[in-house]
């Protein structure tokens, strides 16, 4: 009886093992590490590269100009991960490099690092570390069910048989939404926020009554950056990027200026370094330029960056 369950066993671990090894060959499993397979090939003496999250991750391509440049931003990333990142890959930037701090909307109440998930998915990926072990917190349940074994998530064992289709949305140079579906999508992000920042008011709300450590360990993480970058001789600028005009909408102009523009402000005039504000711009405002209600697609990726080097050799725009 006992080697009866011994084969048993062999054959169903062999057969879970055939499996999971079927998953991670579907686009579904490639489709999870779609915002960092850049990471598989990075140059060295890099000129331009830029921070940040998921709205910098779309606003910025060097190659579309010719720039020898990286793109280390990543959906979902805070200033933290941002720092760190900069810090392991400071060998491969030249001197005199430009570094684009990008900065959204709600970028100073955001803390993600119990995100353990994204930790592992992303910096952890599949097939090479972007990050040391040492700098990244690890839970080895979410390593294994998310990396190594992705069969331990059963639903995955449908995409054997009906698999995604490849999904890079940075290679899309239109819309792919209409018009109510960039709407949907716009009030998608907002009530995504509302609830993730408990935000109640978009017209009067102090979000440094409700995240005052939030803001104050991302203000000092944006200053030591800022002072990182002047250590090694590289320029460093805090950009705004761009939405379109449905986020705008459903945004007051008040609230980013209360929760945002003031605190880059003080540190762009404190640190002597220039601020670009591209949030409202009227350039990027259409939907054209986008894949949705607020990421730029590669037509907007390329005029977004042909306005701000052109912005920065015209002397930027400097606050007092």
């Amino acid at each position: 009886m006992i080697y009866l369950l011994l084969i048993f066993g062999f054959c169903v671990s062999c057969l879970l093992l055939f499996l999971n090894a079927r998953i991670k060959r579907t686009n579904f499993y490639h489709n999870l590490f779609e915002d960092v397979e850049k990471f598989r090939d990075i140059d060295d003496g890099l000129e331009y590269i830029n921070l940040g999250s998921t709205f910098a991750n779309y606003a910025f391509d060097y190659s579309l100009l010719g720039l020898k440049g990286f793109n280390f931003a990543i959906n979902g990333q805070n200033l933290e991960y941002d720092f760190k990142l900069l810090k392991h890959y400071q060998d491969r930037i030249m001197p005199g490099a430009k570094i684009f701090i990008v900065c959204a909307d709600l970028e100073l109440a955001y803390i993600s690092t119990k995100d353990y998930y994204k930790n592992v998915r992303v910096y952890k990926y599949y097939k090479k570390n972007i990050l040391d072990f040492g700098e990244v917190p690890m839970i080895p349940k979410y390593y294994f069910a998310y990396i190594m074994f992705p069969i331990l998530k059963i639903h995955t064992i449908k995409y054997i048989f009906h698999d995604s289709e490849p999904y890079n949305k940075r290679t899309f140079d239109k819309n792919i939404m209409t018009l109510e579906e960039a709407g949907k999508d716009a009030e998608r992000r907002i009530n995504g926020w509302e609830s993730m920042f408990n935000i109640y008011d978009w017209d009067k709300q102090d979000m440094k009554l409700s995240h005052k450590k939030e803001i104050d360990k991302n203000i000092c993480c944006l200053k030591n950056m800022i002072g990182f970058c002047k250590n090694k001789h590289w320029k460093p600028y805090i950009i705004v990027p761009p939405v379109s005009y449905l986020l705008n909408e459903k945004i007051s102009e008040k609230f980013v200026e209360r929760n945002l523009i003031s605190y880059l402000r003080n540190i762009a005039n404190e640190e002597d370094i220039e601020l670009f504000d591209y949030s409202r711009d009227e350039r990027f405002q259409s939907l054209d330029l986008y894949i949705n209600s607020a990421c730029l697609n590669k037509r907007g990726r390329k005029e977004f960056l042909e306005t701000l080097l052109n912005d920065i050799s015209n002397g930027g725009i400097k606050y007092e």
